[in-house]
């Protein structure tokens, strides 16, 4: 098995040898495989990385409409399928692959590292440091900018690692956590910012939450769109309990030992003219900055 692959195309890859001879599966039927049709997205580009491997067997899945690709068409009809315009026979599509559960696995991690969460009041905050994640290739940037409350920048660090997981929405933390807790681990501060959600997430455990329980320190998810939960005003409320806020277009809400009521003061507290908080801002900056040096 190539290096480069990553743990989901491992996975896939692993999956997709179960697919028999003479028959095909679609991209969906391996996203539920792996726990999540939210994976499909994922799955596809894995297979793209697949395919340019040669990893036997990539040519036995199929788009949702059982459209095969224009290179694996020959490979079928010398297996006995049948093929009109490019799309499989119905009759040749199982669903029948070895159930993977990865992403349920990792559904259950989050379940149980929820237990960890401390919701509480914080007093005292003077520091405030963002994090971010920016992209070059398989590489990923993790910036971490500390500032006052006068907004003086007093520390940044920038981490480089491999990205070891693709983008599944609400997996998020599953890419990130890495760059992020390597960044935002040496760095001293009262609160961390999370590109991402803390609460409004839903098992109830966003990236936010991952690194606040990691780190041991209060941390607030600030979001650019909403996953779970309902806007009444300026609230979010999930299941009917109100977990978090809206505050210029950006969804706030605690990640751990931080209140919801305290986690809108602070946020407000570092806001300048921008919809996240200013240390977020700034770590994007740094982390964009970074990845576009190596690009």
């Amino acid at each position: 098995m190539p290096e480069d692959l990553s743990i989901l195309d491992k996975e896939v890859a692993s999956i997709i040898s179960s697919i028999p001879k003479g028959k095909v599966a679609t991209i969906r039927a391996i996203a539920e495989s792996l726990g999540d049709r939210r994976a499909t997205l994922a799955v596809f580009l894995s297979m793209k990385k697949l395919k340019s491997r040669g990893i036997d067997g990539w040519h036995r899945v199929v788009r949702g409409d059982l459209r095969a690709d224009p290179g694996a068409i020959p490979l079928l009809k010398k297996e006995g399928v049948a093929i009109k315009n490019g799309i499989v026979g119905r009759s040749f599509v199982t669903n029948n692959v070895r159930k993977s559960g990865l992403l349920l696995r990792m559904r259950y991690a989050q379940r149980i590292m929820r237990d960890f969460i401390a919701l509480k009041e914080i007093k005292d905050v003077r520091t405030a440091a963002g994090v971010d994640v920016a992209y070059a290739g398989d590489m990923a940037f993790g910036a971490c900018v500390v500032m006052d409350r006068e907004f003086n920048v007093i520390e940044k660090r920038v981490v480089r690692v491999k990205a070891l997981f693709p983008y599944i929405p609400t997996y998020l933390a599953f890419r990130e956590f890495r760059p992020m807790y390597l960044a935002a681990r040496s760095c001293n501060f009262d609160v961390l910012f999370v590109d991402g959600h803390g609460l409004l997430h839903p098992e109830l455990f966003g990236e936010a939450c991952h690194l606040g329980v990691a780190l041991r320190k209060p941390t607030i998810g600030a979001a650019k769109s909403l996953l779970v939960g309902d806007v009444v005003g300026d609230k979010v409320f999930v299941r009917g309990i109100h977990l978090g806020w809206v505050l210029r277009g950006s969804y706030i809400s605690p990640g751990n030992m931080i209140s919801v009521e305290d986690s809108l003061k602070v946020s407000k507290m570092f806001l300048l003219d921008h919809s996240q908080p200013e240390p977020l801002v700034l770590a994007h900056v740094e982390s964009k900055r970074a990845s576009a040096r190596q690009a």
